[in-house]
């Protein structure tokens, strides 16, 4: 996947919503009591989106909570950055009830390094959870393995981490949880706590360090 910076205007946005939910521009009109033309002007860039009509599309097309708004863009990042203290904190449950908050991007096409951010902190969130089913973690990093060719150090080291994860938690593979903790530890400025568990996994393999 090519993940590019979003620099797309709001109407550019909103037209690459409905074309991807298979809408109609005549239904958005409807949706938002407006005219069609009115619609294609503020998918063109020919015409400002108003607040009333933003949130009749927004309701229409069941993206209320979707970042398409610089300020909200904004936002999402620092929620999403909390996702990643909460867990660091081992506040899970506080975790995974903001994640679901998140999951709205999904619908926005155009946002895939946002995407690929949320699906590897979601993935984190399961990863962590030792009931949740293996094969199921498996497939989640799998397919956020298939994601990452441009993906920033933050977002590998995530899954580099998630991986470690997975192999000792739900694999009960240390050689290769030590093997993806070493890959996060280049990617980015260890925390205490990576340097403890890289130091358990060392004793658990009988390594020295």
């Amino acid at each position: 996947m090519d993940i590019q910076t979003n620099v797309l205007s709001l109407g550019e946005k909103i037209k690459q919503i409905r074309i991807a939910k298979e809408l109609s521009q005549e239904s958005l009109a409807y949706a938002a009591q407006c005219n069609v033309s009115t619609i294609s002007r503020i998918e063109t860039g020919q015409l400002e989106c108003t607040p009333k009509i933003l949130a009749a599309i927004r309701k229409f097309m069941e993206i209320e909570n979707a970042p398409l708004l610089d300020h909200e863009i904004a936002r999402y990042r620092q929620d999403l950055n909390l996702v990643g203290s909460l867990l660091g904190a081992d506040r899970n449950a506080e975790a995974k009830a903001l994640a679901s908050k998140l999951a709205s991007i999904i619908h926005l096409p155009f946002e895939q390094e946002l995407y690929l951010e949320f699906y590897v902190r979601e993935t984190s969130i399961l990863t962590k959870d030792p009931n949740f089913p293996t094969a199921e973690a498996e497939e989640r990093l799998n397919t956020a393995e298939a994601l990452l060719d441009s993906a920033n150090n933050e977002t590998l080291y995530l899954f580099h981490h998630n991986k470690a994860t997975f192999h000792l938690m739900h694999m009960g593979e240390p050689k290769n949880a030590l093997k993806h903790i070493l890959i996060a530890l280049d990617l980015k400025e260890p925390t205490a706590r990576i340097l403890g568990n890289i130091g358990v996994l060392y004793n658990v393999l009988d390594k020295p360090l």
